[in-house]
């Protein structure tokens, strides 16, 4: 299948017009709109891998695990159990309330910024049927013939067959903090590394200088920078500094409780209480002792943080990770601002 060829990631060390055979198409002339239309279908639209937005099932079930959504849970059973109805009922209706706000609040976040994903959409200027047309840059294919000027963002990997002046601004992909000329030129060796692979233009890079026409021989996540985001997918999300407290709170919580209800039993049976008022006043003893509403305030106060970061130009997906982000007092990077993974 063309793009799919053994080695397709290293066109640069084949000549511009191999390449363009390689891939069927023409320089001059470009793909025809029929064939890009084919090839879209067999190789999926030019996008970046990300993770699959959760449902808003999924979203209200991570807000019923906060520690203390799970401890109020664990009395309301407690009380349906010892026949105190009543009692039960009240503690669901807080448990609903904190998960429905929760989940509100959290899938209102994910809107904003899938919002803002959706009103950015490049486009690319390409030659179609022996002209040039601006097409979206999701619908590019391999093959496509790019045309690159100053101030572009390059849409995705491709092999440069001309160019006039051109320099690139790499540093996003390879740290390089200055502009990197770039040529058509002749072939390179085969284990070029990235940095050095200069007959190549690279997704997410800008042009700084020049024109350019260029063969595009990788999209989506087979390009680099799709690489890079494939494996960003293999990250393991790790508790924020104020989950983990939250948990240890709910731990100390928990004990408290165990051991105030142990004492009013005790107590209790020695003066021969009657059964049910006793259970009825040790339920109520451990409701009153887990501040119930702090799960609402704290999804409340990581709202009112995300706002705040939004009035910024910063918006944030998870809620938590406006306190991870408050958390943070130092942030380590390269002279391009880049943050390197070893």
């Amino acid at each position: 299948m063309v793009g799919a060829s053994v080695g397709a990631d290293r066109w640069h060390a084949r000549p511009a017009a191999d390449v363009a055979a390689g891939l069927e198409t023409s320089v001059s002339n470009g793909l025809t709109t029929a064939e890009a239309a084919a090839r879209l279908g067999r190789v999926g639209p030019n996008e970046l891998p990300k993770e699959p937005a959760p449902s808003r099932w999924a979203v209200a079930a991570g807000q019923w695990r906060d520690p203390m959504n799970v401890l109020l849970t664990v009395i309301g059973v407690v009380s349906f159990v010892a026949g105190q109805v009543e009692t039960g009922l009240l503690v669901a209706g807080l448990v609903l309330l904190n998960v429905v706000l929760g989940t509100r609040q959290e899938m209102a976040a994910r809107a904003s910024v899938d919002a803002l994903e959706s009103l950015n959409v490049p486009s690319a200027r390409v030659r179609r049927d022996s002209a040039v047309v601006e097409v979206p840059a999701t619908d590019l294919v391999p093959g496509d013939v790019l045309v690159l000027e100053a101030g572009d963002i390059v849409p995705a990997d491709a092999r440069l067959a001309e160019s006039a002046g051109l320099e690139a601004m790499e540093s996003a992909l390879t740290g390089e903090s200055l502009p990197v000329e770039k040529g058509a030129g002749e072939a390179l060796e085969p284990d070029a590394a990235l940095g050095d692979r200069v007959t190549m233009v690279f997704q997410t890079t800008s042009i700084t200088r020049g024109t350019g026409t260029a063969v595009v021989t990788a999209t989506g996540s087979d390009t680099e920078v799709g690489r890079i985001a494939g494996l960003l997918g293999d990250v393991q999300r790790a508790t924020s500094p104020l989950q983990r407290e939250i948990r240890d709170l709910t731990i100390r919580l928990a004990v408290l409780c165990l051991v105030s209800v142990a004492y009013i039993v005790v107590v209790g049976l020695v003066r021969g209480l009657d059964a049910n008022d006793l259970i009825l006043v040790a339920i109520v003893t451990a409701i009153s002792a887990i501040p119930s509403g702090l799960p609402t305030f704290l999804t409340a106060m990581l709202s009112y943080g995300s706002r705040r970061l939004a009035q910024a130009k910063a918006v944030v997906r998870n809620l938590t990770d406006v306190e991870a982000l408050g958390s943070v007092s130092a942030i380590n990077s390269d002279k391009t601002g880049t943050l390197t993974l070893d």
